[in-house]
């Protein structure tokens, strides 16, 4: 299926001289001035090895005051930012989350948007009460489909279950339009080196449950990540799963999947032959450019970055050889410290 899909009417020398010129990020929809903020300190997933905010400190361990919730979309709205994002730690512990919501919705955010690990949505009234509030999409983070494998990762009994249940909640709420979410609801799914074999059955789990948008990041290896080998899969091994779970989306999943945060030789060859398949999966192309703020220490020091400069100066790193690549122009790189576990494993340069 792939093999016919790389040469579908689709000549290589147009797709690979088209993606020579970084211009096409902003044709693949990259919308203008979206904010994240980081909102909730009080983390319940301190102990989860897959989060990128590792173990947080003590001092960092508070919600962020309303006032300073307020003032920063105060700016945001100023300057002209359309879109807000609300993270955390976990942002459904903080007390003030509808009223953050709200305040920003009055000052006309139309898209409001929560990143959540789900727990405290597993029954309908703080669900209802976020959407009557001004949230228009949510993003629940589940990072296996298997109950022992998922918790084994939050360190949290029955949190699975509690994730189902929230799911369960907001798809019904969606199909019956009691709980609308104009832009729509998503999982978002770290790929690491438990469930990078298992990408397909998590694909059809979530299916059957009525999820229709998966989002799949490839694991930073830093903080409980670094230097584990089980946890950070090799390149070569991604590839693979990425190659099976095309397949089937591509005959009969026909659901709204991306990667993110992998660097570009590591997508399967019929990629490159096929600029449809980069339009569908190659989220980093659909990202919007966002600007992220966070909170820090018992002052509450504001920290403000945007968040592709972030990942491409400071987070990721190139190989010399990625010199030689086609796709350099347009590619991050690779997580630093992904090569102090695997090296150069599936590093290579598209020509």
């Amino acid at each position: 299926l792939l093999k016919r899909l790389s040469t579908d009417r689709l000549p290589r020398i147009a797709f690979m001289q088209g993606f020579g010129a970084p211009k096409v990020f902003k044709a693949f929809g990259e919308e203008a001035n979206p904010e994240e903020m980081s909102i909730a300190r009080a983390v319940e997933a301190v102990s989860i090895p897959v989060c990128g905010n590792g173990t947080v400190a003590a001092e960092d361990r508070r919600d962020v005051p309303l006032r300073l919730i307020r003032r920063e979309i105060d700016e945001a709205a100023a300057q002209g930012y359309g879109a807000l994002g609300l993270l955390g730690g976990e942002p459904t512990v903080h007390p003030d989350l509808e009223e953050a919501v709200a305040y920003a919705r009055d000052l006309g955010f139309g898209r409001i948007s929560l990143c959540t690990n789900g727990r405290r949505l597993r029954g309908p009234d703080l669900l209802d009460r976020l959407v009557a509030a001004g949230i228009t999409r949510i993003t629940l983070s589940l990072h296996s489909h298997r109950a022992n494998q998922a918790e084994r990762l939050s360190n949290r009994p029955g949190s699975f279950a509690q994730q189902l249940a929230a799911i369960d909640h907001i798809v019904r709420g969606m199909q019956d339009s009691t709980r609308p979410l104009p832009h729509g609801f998503a999982i978002n799914t770290c790929v690491h080196g438990g469930n990078v074999g298992q990408l397909l059955p998590l694909a059809r789990f979530l299916k059957r449950r009525g999820v229709r948008d998966i989002r799949l990041n490839f694991l930073r290896p830093e903080h409980r990540a670094e230097g584990d080998a089980q946890l950070i899969p090799p390149l070569p091994r991604v590839t693979a799963a990425m190659e099976e779970l095309v397949a089937w989306n591509e005959r009969r999943g026909r659901l709204h999947l991306t990667f993110g945060d992998f660097p570009w030789c590591a997508y399967p060859e019929a990629f490159f032959l096929n600029p449809t398949l980069v339009r569908r999966y190659v989220g980093d192309r659909l990202d919007r450019d966002t600007f992220v703020t966070a909170f820090r220490g018992v002052a509450r020091t504001r920290e403000r970055f945007r968040w592709k400069e972030s990942r491409t100066h400071r987070l990721k790193e190139k190989i010399p050889g990625c010199a030689q690549c086609r796709m350099e122009p347009l590619c991050e790189g690779v997580w630093r410290r992904y090569r102090d576990v695997h090296g150069d494993a599936g590093i290579k340069p598209i020509r």
